[in-house]
């Protein structure tokens, strides 16, 4: 009987409480309606005073305490990021420690540092030779120093940095020895120093481009607290970035018939504009749209930071080599079985004989181009027709991707 009496009593305290807040959920709808009506009607002064209270307000007080509750653990939650954020970057700084020797190293072997210590490990037979003999004096008789050009391969074949490279760009990347990335202790931002040996462009040894960035270990969509980049000291008549133009213009009013040239500063595409960061506008005057477009200009600057910081940098040998590149670019092609093989799509910067293992000497059936977006580079492809009676899948470069 007491058991009896004490589940009607929990029942009748359900009860209530679901009426309590069904109470409370349909006046909060009416509140919201109200005030849409509020908006109609103009009162817009109401409607902002509403929209300042507590959208909770509306609920009873037992649902606020276990609203209260989930606000306790979210900030418990809060704390144990706070931790694992201070150990990410712990973690990313002992590991960079790993790192940076091996990028020091890399740059003293495109430099040509190590050039007479990697020809005397070569003759010791420490280092094999998988690339056949070919003499550092051959061709014009000067000797070899370092990888020439290798940032700038490494970088074009990058579609996202390469589609900032302009033909003009390709001659002063030549000079760029090395590509760092340090981050900030703290983990909440990196820096980007391009290093430039004396060229006939600019007077600056070392170009940085600096990202501010909260969030940065975090996976979520980045946070730009401040952006900021070098100002590059051109040399007269060098400047890759811009070009003073003179144009003829006749008077107007009192001085009408004569005519006066005037110079005028034209901007120019290049990978060198990168490194003028965009400019934040007020907020006040801009609109919708305007804001639409700063925020894709950011996202395009910050896509080309990450892409050297999380990709070159790391990686830059396979960039150079067009392994990475290519790795994305190929792709099977599906055929017929009585066709007896396969077609491979690959970029017509695969020569006819760095494919001639697989296609038995045949050369590319035809030729296409294949665009990468719409603003991106397009990428010209060849098919490469491999017998099967050869060669099977498994023959077939890793990097081959099929569908």
């Amino acid at each position: 009987m007491v058991v009896e009496e004490e589940e009607e009593r929990q029942q009748q305290q359900i009860g209530e409480d679901a009426d309590a807040l069904n109470s409370s959920v349909d006046s909060g709808i009416h509140a919201h309606l109200d005030g849409d009506v509020e908006v109609i009607d103009g009162h817009e002064d109401d409607h902002e005073d509403e929209s300042l209270e507590d959208p909770l307000a509306h609920l009873p007080d037992f649902v606020l305490r276990r609203v209260d509750k989930l606000r306790d653990l979210d900030i418990k939650r809060s704390e144990i990021v706070l931790e694992y954020l201070r150990e990410r970057a712990e973690l990313e700084k002992k590991y960079a420690g790993l790192f940076n020797p091996l990028y020091e190293e890399r740059s003293r072997v495109v430099q040509g540092e190590l050039d007479e210590e990697i020809a005397e490990a070569k003759e010791d037979g420490q280092n094999g030779n998988t690339h056949g003999t070919v003499s550092e004096d051959e061709g014009n008789g000067e000797r070899v120093k370092g990888i020439p050009q290798f940032w700038v391969c490494s970088m074009s074949n990058n579609e996202t940095v390469g589609e900032l490279i302009t033909e003009d760009d390709v001659d002063c990347l030549e000079h760029l020895t090395d590509v760092k990335c340090v981050d900030r202790e703290d983990g909440k931002g990196f820096q980007l120093l391009f290093h430039f040996a004396t060229n006939e462009y600019f007077e600056n040894s070392v170009l940085t481009k600096t990202y501010d960035v909260p969030n940065l270990l975090l996976s979520d969509e980045p946070l730009l607290k401040h952006v900021s980049g070098t100002e590059i000291k051109w040399k007269s008549g060098r400047a890759l970035t811009f070009r003073m133009i003179k144009k003829k213009q006749r008077g107007k009013g009192k001085n009408a018939g004569q005519i006066r040239t005037v110079e005028k500063k034209e901007e120019l595409d290049s990978f060198f504009r990168w490194f003028e960061p965009p400019e934040m506008p007020s907020m006040d005057s801009m609109n919708e749209e305007e804001a639409e477009h700063l925020e894709e200009v950011f996202d395009a600057d910050y896509e080309v930071a990450q892409a050297f910081r999380c990709h070159i940098i790391p990686r830059a040998i396979l960039w150079f080599s067009g392994h990475v590149s290519n790795m994305c670019r190929l792709s099977f092609v599906e055929i017929e079985p009585a066709q007896g093989g396969i077609y491979i799509l690959a970029p017509l910067s695969h020569t006819f004989s760095s494919l001639s293992r697989l296609t038995g000497g045949r050369r590319p059936a035809r030729s296409s181009s294949r665009g990468t977006g719409p603003s991106r580079v397009r990428l010209v492809l060849q098919v490469i027709w491999v017998p099967t009676s050869t060669h099977t899948r498994d023959d077939l470069p890793k990097c081959f991707f099929f569908r």
